[in-house]
């Protein structure tokens, strides 16, 4: 009996200490999942001309589109990149076509890093099957992603 009660004594004295080992793996937990989903997953370029690294994503905030760039986004340094949405899907888009299917969005504003661009207000998404990463001046396609699940 005497061994039942030591090990009983030992359970409580613990219980605190397991208590708040338990707490703090499950904020941990909570904290990976909460900054892992966004409610937009990340998708991933499909470089054509050159690489594209990272992430982006669409979402909406504050009643506007808008497109965002993950943290580790980076591709080659270009003379004239813009970003376009464009109606062809990006296995079919090439470089002398792009302006003629796609709507600009902006300049690049960086080869390197996270970065947003406000979609224009009057856009449906539903119209548009990439965005495109692409060198104007010299109309070369650098890559894009697809806005469509399964293209």
């Amino acid at each position: 009996m005497d061994n039942i009660n030591h090990w009983r004594i030992q359970f409580m004295r613990t219980l605190p200490t397991l208590s708040a080992v338990l707490l703090s793996l499950t904020l941990i937990f909570y904290t990976a999942i909460s900054n892992a989903d966004d409610g937009e997953s990340s998708r991933k370029w499909i470089g054509k001309g050159y690489d594209i690294n990272g992430g982006w994503n669409i979402s909406e905030q504050d009643g506007k589109q808008i497109l965002t760039f993950d943290e580790d986004f980076s591709t080659r340094k270009g003379p004239d990149l813009k970003i376009y949405l464009s109606r062809e899907s990006i296995q079919k888009v090439k470089g002398r076509s792009v302006t003629k299917s796609s709507v600009l969005i902006s300049p690049l504003k960086s080869e390197k890093g996270a970065q947003q661009y406000e979609l224009p207000s009057d856009l449906n998404l539903d119209d548009f099957s990439s965005v495109l990463i692409h060198c104007e001046a010299y109309a070369h396609l650098w890559g894009g992603g697809s806005l469509k699940d399964g293209e």
